[in-house]
């Protein structure tokens, strides 16, 4: 899979799905091990910007097989949303982007542990521990935006 060379925005659908075009080209992924998961990434709006974006990922063995980003008011069937502001999201991406991956204060155990800066979300609590169940596939999915030349809103 060759890099990506045009700047993707961010906050976007187009960033997702380079996200997920990139982990299902990197190799190194299937190592470890498959993913059943139902995964949305709530982007709230702050000061810094306006809009709440709901993204939707669909893992299904090695691969994400579908990324969507789903209509205001929609409530799509999710395992659960990881929800954080559009700053605590950008300050994560620019330090994966910075380091090649998130460094300790920067992985989802640490930003979603005390439901701040994020926070994990569900219907039920069985559901929303996939989140530790998968805690390193979905940490190795997002350290995928060290490969995406971002241009934040």
């Amino acid at each position: 899979m060759s890099q990506q060379t045009a700047t993707i925005d961010f906050p976007s659908l187009a960033f997702m799905e380079a996200l997920a075009r990139s982990v299902n080209g990197n190799p190194n992924f299937r190592s470890l091990g498959t993913m059943d998961l139902a995964l949305g990434i709530r982007i709230l709006a702050d000061g810094k910007h306006r809009q709440t974006h709901l993204y939707t990922f669909l893992f299904d063995g090695y691969t994400c097989e579908h990324v969507a980003e789903a209509s205001a008011g929609a409530v799509p069937d999710l395992d659960f949303v990881i929800e954080g502001t559009y700053s605590a999201w950008k300050e994560m991406f620019q330090n994966i982007q910075a380091n090649g991956r998130a460094d300790t204060k920067h992985t989802l155990n640490h930003l979603t542990m005390l439901d701040d800066p994020m926070r994990a979300v569900g219907p039920d609590q069985t559901r929303i521990d996939k989140l530790y169940r998968y805690n390193y596939g979905i940490q190795s999915f997002l350290h995928e935006a060290a490969k995406i030349p971002t241009r934040y809103a």
